[in-house]
């Protein structure tokens, strides 16, 4: 690939270092991933000699560029406040503006790299900074509505399923539409229980968001079980298709085969319950 395309790679270890060093033919950039607080991968900020000698072996091989440092500050998506986010989004920037101090005057061309959808939707300081990354931007999805990030008619992705199944005596409604069409992620609904999604129906020619305690709240890999309230129990027919707004849109978005728009559709809030 880095034969005929611009191909940039990240790293974090000595393992993939040397790797690189050993394997790497042609022109490529480097990017050293930052644990900023999210602490799933990435170096912390503090470690400014270990950053040292993986600087050092990447030398070895002339056709290796050292591009700069990336970071993703995937802990602003835990944050219990908008204010919180503030907070992360700052104490990430700060670190990364004291990598950027320290390694610059031997790396003028250096670039500092950020990207997390709620931090880069809400925050205005990003001083040093040279690339965003916020992935979810284009979707936005029901996490990040609860996040404070935007509102409800910010999301703009969908899933689409019919129904297969109504069972009155649980107040349940079975779709097709499970793990492989959402994400297994799922946040609190106001009835402390766990959610996989909001429900859109249609009602009287409009489309409609039913209230939080209607919802997903269950997923095996093709369907999902939707808890209704008995009021709104007599709205789900089997054959009806009806939308889910999904908690997290990556894997909604990703495993889609294709997309349909509804641009100028209007969605009206239903009562709460």
């Amino acid at each position: 690939m880095a034969s005929s395309i611009k191909v940039n790679v990240l790293i974090e270890n000595k393992e993939a270092a040397n790797t690189l060093v050993s394997k790497i033919s042609n022109q490529m950039g480097v990017y050293i991933k930052i644990d900023t607080g999210y602490h799933r991968t990435g170096i912390s900020p503090s470690k400014t000699s270990f950053i040292d000698s993986l600087l050092d072996i990447l030398s070895k091989n002339n056709k290796l560029e050292f591009k700069g440092f990336i970071s993703h500050s995937g802990h602003t998506y835990s944050a219990n406040s908008v204010h919180e986010i503030h907070s992360r989004h700052f104490e990430a920037l700060l670190n990364m503006q004291k990598l950027k101090q320290y390694f610059q005057k031997k790396y003028p061309k250096l670039n500092i790299s950020l990207g997390d959808t709620p931090s880069c939707s809400i925050c205005e300081n990003f001083n040093g900074v040279d690339e965003i990354r916020p992935g979810n931007f284009v979707f936005y999805d029901y996490m990040q509505f609860k996040l404070g990030v935007c509102s409800i008619e910010d999301i703009a992705v969908k899933m689409v399923c019919p129904v297969i199944s109504k069972h009155a005596s649980r107040n349940e409604v079975v779709i097709y539409g499970g793990a492989i069409h959402f994400s297994k992620e799922s946040i609190t609904n106001i009835d402390g229980k766990q959610m996989y999604g909001r429900i859109i129906i249609k009602k009287d020619g409009e489309k409609k968001l039913l209230g939080e305690m209607n919802y997903v709240s269950k997923l095996s890999q093709e369907h999902g079980i939707l808890k209704v309230t008995q009021k709104n129990l007599p709205l789900f027919n089997v054959g009806n298709l009806i939308e889910i707004i999904p908690v997290h849109s990556c894997l909604t978005a990703n495993l889609a085969g294709k997309y349909i728009t509804t641009e100028g559709e209007e969605i009206k809030m239903i009562e709460r319950s």
